[in-house]
């Protein structure tokens, strides 16, 4: 590549052995550091505008990585566009959750990054972990779904012909030039709010009917029949394990022993509780605390992070689940 940055050029002017690792090493530094501006923004609210200014600057939008016989070009969009996304969310326990998931991706990008530099590894294998690393679709900016982009042009068109409809009626009423009257809003707000009652009441006769939906839970983002049990999930955690799905085999793991922990009132779950919320509220528990901690660490590491898997994985997490779950049925069942 032609383009070379203020950091690569100094890299240069290094040479030899020096190029390859200060630069790849300088990039898992700066990923670490954002780790810790965003570890400071989940304890101190008022730090978040500037940590993620922080954030910001030492992961720059597009940058480039030099090794010694190549430059990898690095796009990280996808940690401006999620910074952007968790201060533009309204709901606080939303707001918490795109910061969880900001932090653990954050983490598990500098894991990877940790491993692709060890000392062991030789230059061509740093060369090509890196690579490949940078080059995930969890490390790019999201795309647009085709079908989400075209409702949205849909609703956006809607929009804007009933726009256009409101005020050729109006002004065929009311005249030319009627459509910036205070009147014209007035119209406008009345028609919605009468819409809206409508649409309310038709909702509330048609719930009344004889037939009522199954009440659900929702963990960590996840619907569960209330009839479901947790060795239920468990079992599930395992039929994704046996074929092939690791991944989603740990999540059912991690959700199966949340649902074990309340059924024990040993934690309480509530539809925007973060995995986080839910360790500070186990790690009350002494037996519960090491477990739990590994857990949520490695449900971060790979489900926010979104590494591959693999069936030693699986069986590690499995191993400390296990664990967990006899530490949770050896502690005295909490009053509700």
């Amino acid at each position: 590549m032609n383009k070379l940055t203020g950091t690569t050029i100094l890299v240069v002017m290094l040479g030899g052995a020096a190029y390859a690792a200060s630069s790849a090493l300088d990039y898992e530094k700066r990923i670490f550091r954002a780790g810790e501006q965003a570890e400071r923004m989940k304890t101190d609210s008022a730090y978040a505008e500037e940590g993620a200014a922080t954030i910001k600057t030492l992961a720059p939008k597009r940058e480039e990585i030099s090794t010694e016989s190549q430059t990898v070009e690095v796009d990280n969009t996808w940690l401006h566009e999620a910074l952007d996304n968790y201060f533009s969310e309204p709901d606080s326990k939303e707001k918490a959750k795109k910061l969880d998931e900001i932090r653990a991706r954050l983490k598990a990008l500098d894991d990877e990054l940790r491993k692709a530099l060890n000392p062991k590894s030789s230059n061509a294998a740093v060369e090509g972990r890196m690579a490949e690393i940078l080059a995930r679709a969890e490390f790019q900016p999201k795309k647009e779904n085709f079908i989400a982009a075209l409702i949205r042009k849909a609703k956006t068109a809607a929009f804007e012909l009933i726009k256009k409809l409101y005020a050729i009626v109006f002004n065929a009423i009311f005249g030319q030039g009627a459509y910036g009257n205070p009147i014209y809003r007035f119209v406008i707000v009345g028609v919605l709010v009468f819409v809206g009652v409508v649409v309310v009441r038709m909702a509330l006769i048609l719930g009344r009917g004889p037939r009522r939906r199954k009440k659900k839970r929702e963990l960590l983002g996840e619907e569960i029949d209330a009839e479901v049990t947790s060795s239920d999930l468990a079992s599930a955690a395992l039929a994704a394990a046996r074929a092939g799905d690791f991944r989603t085999g740990m999540r059912k793991l991690y959700i199966a022993l949340l649902y074990e922990l309340a059924e024990r009132n040993l934690v309480e779950i509530e539809r925007d509780t973060t995995n986080h919320e839910y360790l500070a509220q186990a790690a009350r528990f002494k037996p519960l605390a090491g477990p739990m901690s590994y857990l949520t660490d490695r449900f971060d590491y790979f489900w926010y992070g979104m590494f591959p898997s693999s069936e030693e994985d699986f069986s590690s997490y499995f191993v400390r689940y296990k664990e967990a779950l006899e530490s949770a049925r050896s502690l005295q069942p909490q009053p509700n």
